[in-house]
């Protein structure tokens, strides 16, 4: 029952939205054609809700029986507002459109019937003729300031439909009613509640300071008259006799010389404390000042939480829609590829092959020992893990007989067991052996 009311409540909004969206163009076809265009008006809500109410109560009736109705339930009323028969036809066409069009709330989607892009689209230039047209023509300046409320109340509907419209397009869901967190909806109603208030308040200073100004003189009267009161029932008390005075004053009534060094010590005294007592003030409320504010827009804040019911309440109402845009990336795959880039860079870091002149003369010879053995295997060498290089060097110098390997051979013996120092020589023909292992 109270979500069937809150639907109710809804449409009945909508329609009075789309009346208000319209409602310069009704209000001049009430001065105009209507004896009572006020009172016209104001009765059209009533018919709209009537409407949508016989709509969700009689049920699975022929199209006919609702259109006939319509026409009754309009030709009755139009007869409240009956001068003569131009005035009754306008009456009676209004309210078959108002009526049936309830009727249409009741039955289709929102979506349907109402598109909010109209409240922007048609509503403000609607409203910007209008100004001038009621302005401007005599007979309608009386009807100015309705208008101009009129237009502010469509200001603060389309406000918070285009927020709500908002908060709804940004979960990307293509749910036709997609789940928006309660929490996060009332924190943006109160902040457009603030921020027209503020707008408010800043185009009303000047009522709102006379406001101010009458109240607080009320008060103060009501204050004083009250004291008033007391005062002349009150007992009359003699006046006090004059105090002597406590300075020693001379014959010709001149204070003494004492008294008054006594009275410019104590000026001094009083004047030195002021001053000291001001300074720490003004020092003590400079260190606070941050720390009060602070103190002050927490205590606003949480003021503001408690009225709006502001708090955050997502794990009770609990998530119902997840962003799509989460899908579009693979945690597990990511991390994974991360990893490999990482293994790889650490691979070519510790495994990039060293500069000739940094190495010393043994690692140049076993450098070079290593390069070859790799490179032969690339060629169809059967490497064996038994054989000593000695045995690897001699099986891959069998068939060639180079002179370099032999050389190679005698300098990896010294290098990696004689730990003997190389001769410029046996260098050079390593050297050329590495460059003929990189044209292989």
């Amino acid at each position: 029952m109270p979500n069937k009311a809150r639907a109710i409540l809804e449409k009945w909004i909508l329609g009075m939205s789309e009346l208000i969206l319209i409602f310069p163009l009704v209000l001049l076809l009430g001065i105009y054609f209507v004896p009572r265009p006020l009172l016209w008006i104001a009765h059209l809500p009533i018919l709209f809700i009537f409407g949508y109410l016989f709509r969700v109560f009689v049920q699975d009736k022929k199209r006919m029986i609702y259109l006939v109705f319509t026409i009754l339930i309009s030709a009755c009323s139009a007869i409240l507002f009956y001068e003569n028969l131009l005035s009754y036809l306008v009456v009676f066409i209004c309210n078959c459109i108002i009526f049936y069009r309830s009727i249409l709330y009741a039955e289709r989607e929102i979506d349907k019937l109402f598109s909010f892009p109209k409240l922007w689209m048609f509503g403000f230039p609607i409203y910007f003729l209008a100004y001038f047209v009621y302005r401007f023509i005599d007979h309608l300046s009386p009807y100015l300031k309705i208008i101009t409320w009129t237009g502010l109340l469509l200001v603060v509907i389309t406000l918070f439909t285009s927020n709500s419209n908002s908060l709804t397009s940004s979960t990307l869901s293509k749910q036709k009613k997609p789940f928006v967190n309660g929490s996060i909806k009332r924190k943006n109603q109160a902040y457009i509640l603030i921020f027209i208030s503020i707008i408010a308040v800043i185009t009303n200073f000047k009522l709102i300071q006379l406001f101010l100004y009458k109240a607080t003189v009320a008060i103060i009267s009501t204050i004083l008259s009250i004291l008033s009161i007391f005062e002349k029932n009150g007992p009359i008390e003699s006046a006090p006799p004059p105090a002597e005075s406590a300075t020693p004053v001379l014959e010709g009534g001149e204070p003494s010389t004492i008294a008054v060094i006594l009275d410019k010590i104590m000026q001094f005294t009083f004047y030195s404390l002021a001053l000291i007592v001001s300074v720490a003030l003004i020092i003590f409320a400079g260190k606070k000042l941050g720390y009060f504010l602070k103190k002050g827009l927490k205590w606003v804040l949480n003021f503001l939480n408690q009225i709006f019911h502001l708090g955050h309440r997502e794990q009770e109402e609990g998530i119902q829609y997840f962003d799509e845009k989460e899908s579009l990336i693979n945690i597990k795959k990511w991390g994974h590829d991360k990893k490999n880039q990482t293994k790889e860079l650490i691979f070519h870091l510790f495994n990039r092959k060293p500069k000739w002149e940094d190495l010393s003369d043994r690692e140049k010879v076993r450098y070079v020992y290593r390069l070859l053995v790799e490179n032969k295997v690339k060629q169809g060498f059967i490497l064996k893990v038994s054989h000593t290089p000695y045995e690897i060097i001699s099986e891959v110098n069998k068939n060639k007989n180079q002179n370099e390997l032999k050389i190679l051979l005698k300098s990896y013996g010294k290098a990696r067991y004689g730990k003997q120092d190389l001769s410029l020589h046996e260098l050079e023909e390593v050297s050329l052996l590495l460059k003929s292992i990189k044209k292989d």
